[in-house]
């Protein structure tokens, strides 16, 4: 087994509308941190396989198909186009149930990756690769419930090179990267920024962290402040606890890959919701209505493809949207979210019987449907043992 990495910059011009907030008071006004491009490959000799992890908001399925593209031209054979969900880069056409990405960011960001994969495929080594399960606390609540901290599991996969030393670390983070708030206009890869260069500076080996069910969890109910500080705060917080659960165990093995197209049944626009009150959660619902009551919703099953794979030991599935945290436990692997599409949220049954949130009045599906995505998902994960 061969494992390489590679990043590029991907550049966000002053003036670029923002994704991720409904009021943003206005386009970038410079950048805090530089959005980047990631790109791990894994390859057995015989089939090669890549994740790209963009910091941007959402990864329509148009944006992609542009990247795998590309990357298929260096030699990868299936690929796995991956968003940080970060809210402070370009609006990429986050719209419930997918829709096309405006320009330039198709162009700009497929660039990018195709640099980062180029050095990745080019900067492989020997490698074995083995993964851990941390529970991180201190960084993550349950976003619609004031207070409602909850520790999350972190899935942390390690690289190691031929005379066992640790050469790379890919981390799975179940928590939405929106430490800064929506009156920030600068450019920042958030706490997944944060949350890398942290573990960087303590390893010494290149890291790469994806989004993983982090739709109804943030960093709301721990953190002490909005901003940059925060930010490094709280990467520190995750990069002290995960250090101490590297992987040890790590072996070689054959790469498989798979995917599932299915269909998943839309929910009706549904009726008024009453939002009274002043709190920031009441605030928060007012906004989903004001946003779903503006959106093209959809009239038809939605098509989804979820992804599974197997490095090795490792068995990984990816879905295309915002997957509540407790899905996770349906996946005998690791989950990853905002994979090659943007469905949007992906609440649970139960989170659907609920008190309205912001989460499941914004998405497009009805209860159930995200259960039987994830269903599906970790069906073909199962039959690639």
């Amino acid at each position: 087994m061969k494992a390489g990495h590679g990043t590029a910059t991907i550049p966000v011009p002053d003036g670029s509308p923002m994704g991720g907030y409904v009021d943003r008071p206005s386009a970038s006004t410079g950048v805090a941190d530089p959005l980047e491009a990631h790109v791990v490959t894994v390859s057995d000799g015989a089939r090669r396989m890549a994740f790209v992890v963009l910091d941007v908001v959402c990864v329509n399925v148009d944006l992609a198909d542009a990247v795998e593209r590309e990357l298929i031209e260096l030699g990868i054979d299936d690929v796995w186009v991956c968003a940080t969900h970060t809210h402070s880069g370009p609006e990429t056409g986050c719209v419930p149930g997918g829709a096309a990405t405006p320009p330039p960011w198709t162009e700009v960001v497929t660039a990018a990756a195709r640099r980062a994969g180029a050095d990745a495929v080019a900067g492989e080594v020997t490698s074995t690769i083995g993964a851990s399960l941390v529970s991180v606390t201190d960084v993550g609540s349950v976003r619609s419930k004031p207070g409602a901290t909850r520790p999350v599991p972190v899935d942390v996969i390690a690289f190691r090179g031929p005379r066992d030393e640790l050469t790379g670390l890919f981390a799975v983070l179940p928590v939405h990267p929106t430490v800064l708030p929506a009156s920030s206009t600068v450019v920042s890869a958030d706490l997944t920024g944060a949350v890398r260069r942290a573990l960087t500076d303590r390893l010494g080996v290149w890291t790469v962290v994806a989004t993983g069910a982090a739709g109804d969890i943030s960093t709301r109910g721990v953190r002490q402040a909005a901003d940059l500080g925060e930010c490094a705060r709280l990467g520190a917080v995750v990069a002290d606890q995960v250090v101490r659960a590297l992987p040890v165990d790590c072996t070689s093995g054959p790469v498989r890959t798979a995917r599932a197209d299915t269909v998943v049944l839309p929910t009706e626009r549904g009726s008024a919701i009453s939002a009274g009150g002043s709190t920031r959660q009441a605030e928060t619902l007012r906004q989903a209505v004001r946003l779903r009551d503006h959106l093209p919703w959809p009239d038809r099953p939605l098509e989804a493809t979820v992804r599974a794979a197997r490095l090795g030991p490792v068995g990984l599935v990816g879905l295309p949207g915002e997957p509540f945290l407790d899905l996770r436990s349906r996946v005998n692997g690791i989950l990853i979210g905002y994979v090659g599409g943007y469905l949007g949220y992906l609440p649970t049954r139960a989170a659907f019987a609920g008190e309205p949130t912001y989460e499941t009045v914004i998405s497009p599906i009805v209860a159930g449907a995200a259960e039987s995505l994830v269903d599906v998902a970790a069906e073909t994960l199962r039959r690639l043992r």
